[in-house]
């Protein structure tokens, strides 16, 4: 396991997770079905590495409006558990697979923030489980 001490959505983050699968994209690689969000996945990356520029990716509003929640979620977090959170660019597992996790605790823990917006939020806080669309990347930060 190698951690890259880069800042998430620099150059040098697009740069160190261009060409793999990423823990945020686990959903489209172990898609079922057909198989069609899958191979366009792995083709997503196969022109990553040979064009050597990222296509894999995208940020909208909500995401925006949550990545700019997450510092005060951290300090909340860090606050009622008494753990400290370190902030990582990427993990790469091997030469393939890796993560941009929201953070690391101790030498085996991870943090994952997710602060949607209002009604997705309530929503989630009454059905009191994690949805199933962070799944696959929560795992992928195991």
């Amino acid at each position: 396991m190698k951690i890259y001490d880069c800042i998430q959505n620099s150059e040098e983050w697009y740069q160190v997770r261009l060409g793999k699968v990423t823990a945020s994209c686990f959903s489209k690689a172990i898609a079922g079905g057909q198989g069609k969000t899958r191979k366009t996945y792995m083709i997503d990356l196969a022109t990553e590495i040979l064009e050597g520029t990222q296509t894999v990716g995208h940020y909208d509003k909500n995401m925006e409006a949550g990545t700019l929640k997450e510092p005060l979620a951290r300090e909340y977090y860090e606050l009622i558990t008494y753990c400290t959170v370190k902030e990582v660019g990427f993990v790469k597992r091997d030469d393939s697979v890796g993560c941009s996790p929201d953070g690391l605790v101790g030498d085996d823990g991870g943090f994952e923030c997710k602060c949607p917006l209002g009604k997705t939020h309530t929503r989630y806080i009454l059905e009191d489980k994690v949805p199933t669309a962070y799944k696959a990347q929560i795992q992928g930060c195991l």
